[in-house]
């Protein structure tokens, strides 16, 4: 049977052990959360300058769409009258 010195030796040792793993777990938790954070910041910045960027081009689209309902209303109303009577072609 192992003396009590060397059990509490032996217990010391993998206590230490223990130790340095459970710091690098931890270590290793706050860099995923660290770069958690900035993959979100890049995605989020990202984002936002793509609409910075194309807000123009989207108005003028919004613009172009908003013309083209205003044409059809408008022509659509001198259609309104007109209707085409197959059978009686026939």
């Amino acid at each position: 049977m192992e003396s009590d010195q060397e059990l509490l030796e032996e217990n010391l040792k993998l206590t230490k052990e223990n130790n340095k793993i459970l710091r690098g777990l931890r270590r290793t938790q706050r860099l995923g959360i660290v770069f958690t954070v900035f993959k979100w910041l890049i995605v989020i910045s990202l984002t936002l300058g793509t609409y910075y960027y194309l807000q123009p081009f989207l108005e003028q689209l919004l613009q172009v769409y908003s013309g083209l309902g205003d044409f059809y209303n408008s022509t659509g109303s001198l259609f309104d009258g007109f209707h085409l009577d197959l059978d009686r072609l026939q």
